[in-house]
């Protein structure tokens, strides 16, 4: 049983870090077809690609694109 929680922890981390990646690449793509945006257009221009049903995931995709439209 411990074996298929830390499988399951391990699983969750990795899908994580490829959302974080999937957020950031399409902020990229955003910023290069228009250099112009604010950090504020970016972001919401981010949001709207990921709709997300799950409150909690929703808002862990807003903090996301907010970050990276800071950088």
């Amino acid at each position: 049983m411990k074996v298929v929680i830390i499988f399951a922890a391990l699983c969750a981390v990795a899908l994580s870090q490829n959302a974080g990646a999937l957020v950031r690449h399409e902020v990229e793509a955003l910023l290069q077809a228009d250099p112009t945006l604010t950090v504020e257009q970016c972001a919401a221009k981010c949001d709207e690609l990921f709709k997300l049903v799950v409150e909690h995931d929703e808002a862990t995709t807003d903090k996301q694109c907010q970050s990276d439209c800071e950088q």
